[in-house]
């Protein structure tokens, strides 16, 4: 009699087609075990995956991340963009705190 359990190896319930309880769960091969278990690995990978993907609790920390990569490209470009500026207001300024002219 072909039925299906709920676990393979450890069963609990086990009912035949027709859904009555079987009095002892079905005899598998160790390569349906293998493949029963390797198909109950997939949708339990598929389900976390798909779930984690429409959780939106780290969307804030993201957005954070980004804004401070966007800030510290901002000043990279700027100091890059005055650096000529800088260079003389730094030393016009040490000129001056060393007290030679």
């Amino acid at each position: 009699m072909l039925g299906y359990c709920v676990h393979p190896i450890r069963y609990k319930a086990c009912w035949d087609w027709v859904g009555r309880p079987m009095a002892r769960p079905p005899v598998y091969s160790y390569y349906r075990i293998m493949k029963i278990q390797a198909t109950q690995l997939y949708i339990r990978t598929r389900s976390t995956a798909t779930a984690c993907l429409r959780s939106e609790r780290g969307a804030g920390m993201v957005e954070y991340a980004l804004l401070v990569g966007l800030i510290a490209i901002v000043l990279v470009v700027a100091i890059t963009f005055f650096a000529g500026e800088l260079n003389d207001s730094f030393s016009s300024f040490g000129t001056a705190v060393d007290g030679t002219t």
